[in-house]
């Protein structure tokens, strides 16, 4: 019995080292591999931060390419042909232009006390030098032309874009004061947007034409197919 429980003991005891050897060899393992994990991970971010992340370029060959080209013409170019007096279809003498335009008032002509408003000098001006080429000097009729241009805008494009650009900026408050000039032009377009041309007819009603007979319609027409075939805006010098 005394041999057997000496060997019991010892067997016990050797049980027991051999599971605390083989837990410390398991943790120092453990260590290692932590230590070796830490130290690998910082080698893998020094190596990420001394590299170029790489970039690509992908080109779907599946959907077609559109290649266009925006084509510039100068206003001063095309603007004259708009004016029906170049056009072999204008057939009006000067005489039957005065006997039209007789019974327009001074008023009609140019406002009294007619002024420009500082901050819109320079589309003012862009404005009279349109008139002057489409021979349109009757404020009443640049009134009239501008509300007529703006209730079709589509008929009377590209004419409608180059008003268009000239009295929707905004450069400050605007006098409602029918002595502004800029007022006037601003309130001709409201009334051809919101009226159409019955409104511009009843509104400016002394003036004895209209924009389509004013304007020369075919060239419009033309450039307004250019413009849409081959993509192409006007520059305003």
């Amino acid at each position: 019995m005394y041999f057997r429980a000496s060997n019991m003991d010892f067997l016990q005891r050797l049980f027991c080292t051999t599971i605390f050897v083989a837990w410390c060899a398991t943790s120092a393992l453990g260590t290692d591999d932590v230590s070796s994990s830490i130290d690998g991970d910082e080698n893998h971010k020094s190596q990420q931060a001394h590299s170029r992340q790489k970039r690509f370029i992908y080109f779907n060959t599946q959907s077609p390419v559109d290649i266009g080209l925006l084509i510039t013409v100068p206003l001063s170019f095309a603007l004259p042909t708009f004016n029906l007096q170049t056009s072999r279809r204008f057939s009006r003498s000067i005489t039957e232009e005065n006997e039209l335009l007789a019974n327009l008032t001074s008023e009609d002509i140019l406002p009294s006390e007619t002024y420009d408003e500082p901050s819109y000098n320079f589309e003012l001006g862009k404005m009279s030098t349109y008139f002057t080429i489409l021979q349109i000097d009757e404020d009443i009729c640049q009134q009239k032309v501008i509300c007529e241009v703006f209730a079709e805008p589509e008929k009377y494009k590209p004419v409608s874009d180059i008003f268009e650009k000239k009295l929707t900026v905004d450069r400050g408050p605007v006098a409602e004061k029918y002595s502004s000039r800029y007022y006037r032009y601003i309130k001709a377009m409201q009334e051809g947007v919101t009226g159409g041309e019955a409104a511009c007819q009843k509104e400016y009603k002394r003036c004895p034409y209209a924009a389509h007979e004013r304007l020369n319609m075919p060239a419009l027409h033309f450039w307004t197919y250019l413009t849409n075939i081959l993509r192409m805006e006007f520059r305003d010098e």
